[in-house]
């Protein structure tokens, strides 16, 4: 099935607002129906495609995205999690490139000293 179809599905991605308007609320989810659908959007949702036509350089773009947003978050002292959490209640999986929390948590970034 084509991407541009899977990802202009009016019942996965609709929202009462259909799925070519701007709307990142789209994937907060609010109540457990709204976790239900955005479980099928992450189904639904293919930019590198799947199965033998997987995009060869997905790999390359996902090394690429770590070190932008690495260069992008370098300059800042430190990310103040949800106010009480500390580093260690982060939960940090240590995958390929680099740390990933457990669960999402809502960041406040604090600028740093200059480079």
């Amino acid at each position: 099935m084509s991407a541009w179809l899977m990802h202009h599905d009016p019942v996965a991605f609709g929202n009462g607002k259909g799925p070519t308007v701007f709307d990142p609320e789209r994937w907060i989810p609010l109540s457990q129906k709204d976790e239900e659908r955005i479980r099928m959007q992450e189904r639904c949702m293919v930019p590198f495609g799947k199965g033998s036509r997987n995009c060869l350089g997905q790999a390359l773009a996902m090394a690429e995205l770590y070190s932008t947003l690495g260069n992008i978050f370098w300059p800042f002292d430190d990310l103040v999690v949800e106010e009480g959490v500390t580093r260690e209640d982060l939960g940090l999986v240590e995958l390929f490139l680099g740390y990933h929390p457990r669960e999402a948590r809502k960041l406040r970034i604090l600028r740093g000293k200059a480079v």
